[in-house]
């Protein structure tokens, strides 16, 4: 069943649990992340490895063949680059008997929804999530309990090109509510500066708006089932924390 929550309701939980972001870190967008464990991460679905999934669409789209690891490898070199040596790349599991406890990689993983993730195949990103698991810079956070979301918030910055300062944390505890978070401005502007550093040495530079094409697309196929019924909201924060929300048509 699924639950809903007044429009005020989400206001309320927004002006309560904006968060500080942290920009050396990409998680996931699942709703079960405590604040202690997002910490005003960047969020998207599948935290690194879903970015991953991203670049490694825009390279097949472009004609640019490079093995797993060899994107992995690339795409480790970049976040180093942006987050310092201490960089690792994030993803996620939980505490249930689910082979992957991450919906977005399992789902596209699966041959069931092969094709709605773009031109990778179920079985390409197989092979990633084998390599990226394997990375010896990965970090791995188990969350807990089961989905049971509220609704989807999809966070913009007032600034497509100043720093956003602002993402919002996934879930109020004392009031038992829980929220999907896609920091969309904020993935944007990582794909931006990260595409020229990753496609070095390339014949061919990866043109970055293919990569948010894929991010998105990727988006709109995991949140289309995982979120299916759910209220979705556009959440823009100013530099000084102040909001302005516009519930989107389901």
């Amino acid at each position: 069943m699924v639950k809903k929550i007044t429009k005020k309701g989400v206001e309320e939980f927004v002006s309560k649990e904006l968060a500080k972001a942290v920009n050396d870190r990409m998680h996931c967008m699942d709703e079960r992340y405590t604040k202690e464990q997002s910490e005003g991460a960047v969020r998207v679905p599948g935290g690194d490895f879903g970015m991953v999934m991203a670049f490694a669409g825009a390279l097949k789209d472009e004609g640019t063949q490079l093995t797993p690891e060899e994107i992995i490898e690339r795409y480790f070199k970049t976040v180093k680059r942006k987050r310092g040596d201490n960089a690792k790349l994030y993803y996620h599991d939980d505490d249930s008997d689910h082979e992957i406890g991450c919906g977005h990689a399992a789902m596209a993983m699966s041959q069931k929804y092969d094709g709605l993730y773009g031109s990778l195949t179920y079985t390409e990103i197989r092979q990633l999530y084998v390599v990226f698991t394997n990375h010896p810079n990965t970090s791995l956070t188990t969350l807990k309990g089961e989905h049971g979301s509220d609704g989807v918030l999809f966070i913009h910055g007032e600034s497509a090109v100043s720093p956003i300062p602002y993402s919002v944390h996934s879930q109020d505890e004392e009031r038992k509510e829980k929220f999907f978070v896609v920091d969309i401005d904020r993935a944007y502007r990582f794909i931006d500066k990260a595409t020229p550093h990753f496609s070095v040495g390339l014949q061919k530079f990866v043109n970055a708006e293919d990569v948010k094409r894929n991010f998105l697309l990727q988006l709109k196929t995991t949140a289309g089932v995982l979120a299916a019924g759910l209220s979705k909201y556009d959440i823009v924060i100013n530099p000084q924390g102040n909001f302005q929300m516009e519930q989107l048509p389901n």
